[in-house]
């Protein structure tokens, strides 16, 4: 059997595939790199905590202090009615005194009415934007009057609570953070109650007075379960008066996917961290810079524990925080003012280019997989159909601009590239060995115990092809990911799971239709052996389960479960793992992921060296399963898409590092057990016997159904030799 694709020409088609995607892969790690700015903001809320009460220099002192610690942002949002109440501004009137002079003759109907009272005067504003916002919700249900005094009331019929109905930004705060040196963040309100019209005027008078361009949204977004129309409007007005918005990374506000669709080239991923009373610093510290690091955050948002904007955030613990956050930042970041990633849309041709670059990864695998097979036509009618279905699903993606057709080429993509990366990678270890040596089809012309010396120069020549074609893999599936809407984590890679299932089992069925062959091989295809029953097949294999077989299936299981659980773009993960990975974080810079640097990749340096070495075929291949998984991680690193590349690839030459040492340290270990004499049986002793007697009648039976074979053929007119001169490698 010949394969149909060679090693050499595996890397050169992997080449070959990246030369393809790099237009599209360029433009997305230039926008990864654009934007370096860090920028540390506070919840204004708790600031107004530590400054009620205060005189003005008091004031002035603690923001001084604020800014003085690396904060240079604060998120104001909307002031509501029970906020003016709580601050002394407004103040609500007991419509049940009506008669005793508490209200304006004006005013005093009868009927349900909610009353309110301002300031003499009115000497700030509030009172006037409480009246404009109400009137655009309520219009002519709403009257005000004044008094003699000067001091103004308000009426709103039928009404029976406002207190949680938003008045608008407080000017007067926006002038004062604004003049102090912070950069205002204006937190959009989560229900809007007075219209779009009025939300666009208090945005304009908002930007205009503290100079902000950056809208954060912490709840639901503005008219995300409305009318799409207002949507639409909304979102045009943001872009034409240059807004950028920031949305949270952990978790997804209402309306976020409709406004990023909407606002490619305006979003900024932002990391909010509720800090509890017994916050752990250095974890703080450590997960906000991975944040930075591996999800592409520009803005960490301080903030209290808990949904409540205004619950209470001690100033002690922001002066404690905000110095680590911003003095030990990341390599390559710098404190500023953040700027929005960059849009990323790449052409047609581009990506049409990177469908292409796909198709070629997909093509090597199938004529790989399916050439060792069947026969070479067979072989070439199935993997042209496999080629088309792929490349039909990815030209619908390219016309209707779907994200599920485009997802489910990835997926296809990388899992043939993690297949590949194993199989080629095996293939290289047998060098010159004959492939029939490697499936056990003819004898060995090796030492009686059956294992070559040597082999390592092989092995690591065949781990940094499969590492090749697994990292050039990834790379063509960040090219698929190569758009703002996956960049900034709203159209995740949905395959991330099924991509660390679906390489392993493909490897596991390869290796069993090698197994099976090498089977019918050894015991010969006589009439005999087709007439055995389906059934007594079946009860030889329920009788050859043992317990041990039973407890490793029920082991695998379950670490194919907790890899599922832990996979994905979240997974839930124990204390001890968070502490290790914020350990090897803090060390490395970025850490390698556990599938790929403690399992998959020593498994394939392991699998490696048994295969360069000639070792028994059912232990390679094992291994080649469990290297699969580290192979499809590889892959899956780089199908994170709101990672940037660069971190990918780092992250993957930390994971092939440790691969490659621990691989050579548990091959070694295999090595030189496999090496070593059995202590305690003589050669000449009874098992040694028992032994070589049981081998000299396997030798002989074997011989007998290759000599039946011969016959069969040469009855046939055609030699056996010519048949198994295609087996020869080289």
């Amino acid at each position: 059997m010949r394969f149909p694709v060679k090693p050499a020409r595996v890397a050169l088609g992997c080449l070959l595939a990246v030369a393809l995607v790099l237009p599209a892969l360029g433009t997305r790690i230039l926008a990864e790199h654009r934007s370096n700015a860090v920028n540390i903001a506070v919840v204004d809320s708790s600031v107004g905590n530590w400054t009620d009460g205060r005189s003005t220099s008091g004031t002035a002192d603690v923001l001084d202090r604020v800014r003085g610690s690396g904060v240079g942002s604060l998120v104001v949002g909307m002031r509501s009615v029970r906020d003016y109440v709580e601050s002394g501004d407004l103040t609500p009137v007991d419509v049940r005194r009506a008669g005793r002079g508490e209200i304006p003759a004006a005013l005093d109907r009868p009927g349900q009415a909610v009353v309110i009272r301002g300031r003499p005067y009115d000497p700030d504003g509030t009172f006037a934007r409480a009246v404009e916002a109400l009137t655009t919700r309520f219009g002519a249900r709403l009257s005000t009057a004044t008094t003699p005094d000067m001091v103004p009331y308000l009426r709103v019929a039928g009404a029976r609570d406002l207190d949680d109905f938003p008045v608008g930004y407080d000017q007067g705060r926006l002038r004062m953070l604004w003049q102090a040196g912070f950069h205002v963040v204006l937190a959009l309100p989560a229900r809007v109650t007075s219209g779009r019209t009025w939300l666009e005027a208090e945005l304009d008078e908002a930007a205009s007075m503290a100079g902000s361009r950056t809208v954060l949204a912490l709840g639901p977004l503005p008219f995300a379960g409305g009318s799409a129309a207002d949507l639409d409007e909304f979102t045009d007005f943001l872009r034409s008066r240059d807004f950028d918005l920031a949305l949270p990374d952990m978790y997804s506000p209402a309306g976020d996917v409709a406004y990023a669709s909407r606002l490619s080239g305006r979003l900024i991923r932002t990391h909010v961290i509720s800090v509890t009373t017994d916050y752990d610093r250095h974890a703080v510290v450590v997960r906000a810079h991975r944040a930075e690091k591996e999800r592409g955050v520009r803005f960490v948002v301080l903030r209290a524990s808990g949904t409540d904007p205004r619950s209470r955030l001690p100033l002690s613990t922001v002066l404690d925080l905000a110095p680590p956050l911003t003095r030990d930042l990341p390599v390559g970041l710098h404190l500023g003012t953040p700027e929005a990633l960059a849009a990323v849309e790449p052409a047609q041709w581009a990506r049409a280019l990177v469908l292409a670059g796909g198709l070629v990864l997909v093509a090597m695998t199938g004529f790989w997989w399916l050439g060792a097979m069947v026969r070479r036509r067979v072989a070439a009618a199935l993997n042209a159909t496999l080629v088309a279905l792929t490349g039909a699903a990815g030209l619908a993606a390219l016309l209707t601009d779907r994200l599920l057709p485009w997802q489910l080429v990835t997926f296809v993509v990388g899992s043939a590239g993690a297949v590949l990366s194993v199989l080629a990678a095996m293939r290289s270890a047998a060098g010159p060995v004959r492939l029939v040596e490697l499936v056990g089809l003819a004898e060995s012309p090796e030492p009686p115990d059956g294992v070559r010396r040597g082999g390592w120069g092989r092995a690591f020549s065949a781990y940094a092809l499969g590492m090749w074609v697994a990292m050039t893999t990834g790379l063509v599936v960040a090219a698929f990911g190569a758009r703002s809407l996956s960049m900034v984590g709203l159209a995740p890679f949905v395959g991330v799971k099924a991509l660390l299932v679906g390489p392993p089992v493909l490897v596991a069925v390869y290796a069993l239709l090698y197994a099976r062959r090498r089977r019918a091989s050894v015991r010969g295809a006589g009439p005999r052996a087709r007439a055995a029953s389906r059934g007594r097949r079946l009860t030889r294999v329920v009788r050859a389960v043992r317990p041990r077989h039973v407890f490793v299936t029920a082991v695998v299981l379950a670490l194919v479960g907790y890899l599922l659980l832990r996979s994905g773009n979240s997974g839930a993960a124990p204390g001890f793992e968070l502490s290790l990975r914020d350990t090897l974080d803090e060390t490395l810079y970025i850490r390698p992921r556990f599938k790929e640097a403690f399992l998959g990749l020593p498994a394939l340096l392991v699998a490696l060296l048994l295969t360069a070495r000639g070792g028994r075929f059912g232990t390679g291949w094992v291994a080649a399963v469990v290297a699969a998984v580290g192979t499809a991680s590889t892959v899956d690193t780089f199908g994170h898409f709101h990672t940037p590349v660069a971190a990918a690839l780092l992250r993957t030459v930390y994971a092939s590092a440790c691969g490659l040492v621990l691989g050579a340290l548990v091959a070694g270990m295999l090595a030189w057990l496999t090496a070593r004499p059995r202590s305690g049986r003589k050669p000449g002793g009874k098992r040694s016997k028992s032994r070589a007697r049981r081998a000299g009648q396997s030798r002989r039976s074997r011989q007998s159904g290759q000599s039946r074979q011969r016959g069969q053929s040469g009855q046939a007119g055609a030699p056996g030799a010519r048949m198994r001169q295609e087996d020869v490698h080289g």
